[in-house]
């Protein structure tokens, strides 16, 4: 099996060697062959309040670049300019495609970490469930401290490349469409079961000044979000408004003793 890993981020040096580690493993081990495309750029919401106060650089730039050289990584695309979060990702599809991959599996490299033991039991379930064609992960989604998380993220990140046809492009940020111009939410997907794999989504986590940037974007992007930062308290909070407004109850925070820093 041929796996090509999808990554983008931005500014994301302060989990991107814990990302990237696994895939590295697996590449070196040559039990499946990986196939590492990356992109590094910039969304516009972002880039529209950055202006003003543009932020240094963190290296994350400098150590991908650095990983290309020692071919850890296959290929890396810089955006020049600002691009939306589907047309960054689908910079990473050509190099991949190319290569003729059977599954495609997106990462974003801010804040995914996953273990070697997980890939390979996600694998595995994959290939006993051939009738499915994109897959969905729960994450471990911490938020507010290192030893804290929530259940409540469960996304689109595995697809088969060539079923029903080969893949064209993203949409609607982490969703795919066909070249034949299917969409993937008429075709068959289920959810990786959780206790196969539940990797750490260091998501709600790290430095305010990350975190409020995530929140300004969320607003920008998506017209909300369900978190706020409580300037008196200086802390993040969950953002009751959301909640009321969706008639959504407030996550339960759960404690994890192995802290994932």
């Amino acid at each position: 099996m041929r796996i090509g890993i999808s990554g983008i981020g931005y500014q994301c040096q302060e989990h991107l060697a814990d990302v990237l580690q696994p895939w590295f493993d697996l590449k070196t081990k040559g039990q499946i062959e990986i196939l590492l495309s990356l992109a590094y750029g910039i969304f516009p919401e972002v880039y529209s309040f950055t202006q003003a106060t543009p932020e240094p650089p963190d290296g994350s730039l400098s150590s991908l670049r650095g990983y290309l050289s020692d071919n850890k990584i296959d290929a890396l695309f810089v955006s020049p300019v600002p691009k939306y979060e589907w047309d960054l990702r689908t910079c990473t599809l050509p190099f991949l495609l190319q290569r003729q991959i059977d599954l495609l599996w997106l990462l974003d490299l801010q804040d995914e970490v996953y273990t070697v033991d997980e890939i390979f039991r996600i694998l595995s379930f994959i290939e006993g469930h051939k009738d499915i064609v994109w897959f969905k992960v729960n994450f471990k989604n911490y938020a507010f401290a290192f030893d804290c998380y929530v259940e409540d993220f469960v996304v689109p990140r595995i697809w088969r490349a060539r079923i029903p046809s080969s893949i064209r492009s993203f949409h609607n940020d982490n969703s795919i469409t066909y070249q034949e111009g299917q969409k993937q939410e008429s075709l068959p997907h289920c959810t990786i079961p959780r206790d196969l794999a539940f990797p750490k989504h260091l998501s709600w986590v790290g430095r305010p000044e990350y975190l409020k940037r995530k929140i300004r974007f969320q607003h920008l992007h998506y017209g909300t979000c369900s978190y706020k930062w409580d300037e008196e308290s200086n802390s993040l909070q969950f953002n009751e408004d959301y909640y009321i407004k969706l008639r959504r109850t407030i996550p339960k925070v759960y404690k994890d003793p192995t802290d994932c820093r």
